[in-house]
């Protein structure tokens, strides 16, 4: 299995069943003899994104509601997606300072946060350990709005931030906790970053898909070293 992983194939076991159901990306055969030798009888279908282990009469076995849905998204090395949590690792070319100004800047916040198609209004930001703040996001194709609050647990200048994030959407219940770690490096900044508790109506995929292009946008505002 490491070496599946390292390979970046996702494979789960999907039920709990007798023979096992398997899922993963198409292309890798190791994967698919792997699945083989757990149902030595059946065999393996061939979806547009993911392969689907079925039985000898050509019946899909039953695939429980959390199956991993892979919608071709490629995750990065160091990125993981693990039930209703995401982790993201990326190296900027900028200071931890300035990374760390990003997230507690109003202003900065609602230009890298949103991700493609999403305009961010922060409407209210007490940075400070108990603080709280507000945002929305507004998809600029239909005009919806999704807002959000949460408070600040922890504030590590320039190396840590975790604060809260709960959707005013009574559908979408829960509070996400959103954990960022700064560590400077020769060429600029490692960041890491772990969201938990994602409601249970966003696949992980998209949170993460979402993040990917947040994170690139974080990187267009504090790469450049502008001097006016």
């Amino acid at each position: 299995m490491p070496d599946l992983m390292r390979q970046g194939c996702r494979l789960e076991r999907t039920g709990t069943y007798s023979p096992r159901v398997w899922q993963t990306a198409i292309g890798s055969s190791a994967a698919t003899k792997l699945a083989h030798e757990h149902h030595p009888r059946g065999y393996i279908k061939k979806g547009e994104h993911k392969v689907r282990l079925y039985d000898q009469m050509s019946t899909p076995l039953s695939i429980r509601s959390r199956a991993v849905r892979l919608e071709g998204i490629q995750q990065r090395k160091g990125d993981k997606t693990m039930g209703n949590t995401v982790q993201l690792h990326r190296v900027l070319r900028a200071s931890p300072e300035k990374i760390y100004r990003a997230f507690l800047d109003p202003d900065a916040f609602a230009r890298w946060l949103p991700p493609c198609g999403f305009v961010g209004k922060v409407h209210e930001m007490d940075a400070r350990v108990g603080g709280s703040y507000r945002m929305s996001f507004t998809n600029f194709t239909t005009g919806n709005n999704h807002s959000f609050g949460g408070s600040y647990k922890e504030l590590e200048p320039h190396s840590r931030l975790r604060y809260s994030a709960r959707f005013d959407n009574p559908e979408l219940p829960g509070e996400m906790t959103t954990t960022v770690t700064l560590k400077p490096v020769s060429v600029g900044t490692e960041l890491h970053v772990v969201q938990e508790g994602i409601p249970e109506m966003i696949p992980t995929e998209a949170c993460y898909l979402g993040w990917q292009e947040s994170l690139g946008f974080l990187a267009q505002l504090v790469e450049p070293d502008i001097p006016q």
